[in-house]
């Protein structure tokens, strides 16, 4: 630990105890990064944008602290005190926080710097804790708005009273959850588990379910006014179009206005996205068979176990976006470029760091790639049987039990 920053945390332990030489810990863009930090108290600090990552705070305290950006993912969390944090904007991915204490702390998204081209402008980041393990936590009367829990391990959690409107959670695993009272107008759980949850005065307007199991839960007094609920064929009620437009504002307005567009598991075959500008998107599962994205702007999107079939993708911007099992069967990928991205920090500063698009064990079986750029590309068990990749540009790849049995593959 840098030298400054033990002093000051030792001054903080002095303040809390209202002893001589003591001062309110005061810092922003702390390093604090893979330190063993079990039970320090750091109730009332200020640590905005500090970072956290892959530390162990075991029953550590953050009572009232303001950790706005800050990022605590990979670390250890187990029954750490978060109650009354400020944590917009914060990121927990993969964190393990069995127990944790979350009572009424901000999660909602946090405005921050971010360039867009030569411009600097705010974003507003939601609070993410995807893939996290927050089993057995406490999180009655937090405000978590727009958060990010995908596939997040809430198994017995108390959100009683949470205010999750437009919150995803994706593949949560949320059995034996308390959630009476919780707000989770148009908040998306689709694929969640949600056996033996207390639902009891929900409000679940225009929430989608689909693929939910709600075996053994309780939904009295619910509100499920348009909610889309476990094997309806309803599709979401949005005018695609009007989604879309939506999204472009909020791209070229770096998240001031607009809405970031969500399309998973839409019905969205043979649909024209040509040269449209859905980078940042999400399209889960979605259904894409025979649509066109030529010339679409596609960086960064999120494609996970879309089905792509037959899709014109020629000329399309895909570098960093996740093709994680998505089904490319007989796509038109030629000239698309899928390289690897520079990844900004939430202070609009260059982090150093990069995400290659990932088509871990797609299915790219009659694809047509011609002339594609592939540098640095994740393709780890992605099946390539008869696809074309003449001039590919294959530089830096994961090949790792890749299936190139019978492709034409005259790649530079």
């Amino acid at each position: 630990m840098d030298a400054d920053i033990a002093r000051a945390i030792k001054a903080h332990q002095l303040y809390l105890k209202s002893r001589p030489g003591g001062a309110r810990l005061l810092l922003r863009d702390a390093d604090l990064s893979g330190l063993k930090l079990n039970r320090i108290n750091l109730a009332f600090a200020a640590l905005l944008t500090g970072n956290f990552s892959r530390s162990e705070l075991a029953e550590a305290s953050f009572d009232s602290a303001d950790l706005f950006g800050a990022c605590f993912d990979m670390s250890v969390l187990v029954r750490a005190d978060f109650r009354r944090a400020d944590l917009r904007g914060a990121s927990f991915k993969q964190a393990i926080m069995q127990d944790a204490i979350l009572e009424r702390a901000n999660l909602q998204p946090g405005k921050m710097l971010r360039w867009t081209g030569a411009t600097r402008a705010q974003v507003a980041v939601p609070a993410s804790f995807a893939a996290a393990d927050m089993s057995g936590a406490r999180m009655q009367g937090a405000v978590a708005a727009r958060a990010d829990f995908v596939g997040t391990r809430l198994a017995q959690v108390d959100l009683s009273d949470s205010d999750l409107a437009s919150a995803n959670l994706s593949g949560a695993d949320l059995s034996g959850a308390r959630l009476c009272g919780a707000k989770l107008f148009r908040a998306i759980l689709d694929g969640a588990k949600l056996t033996k949850t207390d639902l009891r005065n929900a409000d679940l307007r225009q929430a989608s379910l689909r693929d939910v199991d709600l075996s053994g839960s309780t939904l009295d007094g619910a509100n499920l006014e348009g909610a889309i609920l476990p094997g309806s064929d309803q599709e979401m009620p949005f005018d695609l179009e009007a989604a879309v437009a939506a999204h472009e504002l909020w791209v070229s307005s770096a998240g001031m206005r607009g809405v970031r567009g969500h399309f998973d598991r839409h019905r969205l075959a043979g649909c024209d996205l040509s040269h449209r500008d859905l980078s940042g998107s999400t399209f889960r599962h979605a259904r894409l068979e025979g649509a066109s994205l030529r010339g679409a702007k596609l960086a960064l999107a999120d494609f996970q176990g879309a089905s792509l079939s037959q899709a014109v993708l020629k000329a399309a911007d895909l570098s960093g976006a996740n093709l994680v099992g998505t089904d490319l069967t007989r796509a038109d990928l030629r000239l698309a470029k899928m390289a690897v991205v520079e990844l900004i920090g939430p202070d609009g500063r260059r982090t150093g760091r990069s995400k290659s698009v990932d088509l871990t064990g797609s299915n790219l079986v009659g694809a047509d790639l011609s002339g594609a750029d592939l540098r640095g590309a994740v393709l780890s068990g992605c099946r390539l049987f008869r696809a074309t990749l003449n001039g590919v540009d294959l530089k830096g790849c994961d090949l790792s039990g890749l299936d190139f049995v019978a492709s034409d593959a005259d790649q530079d």
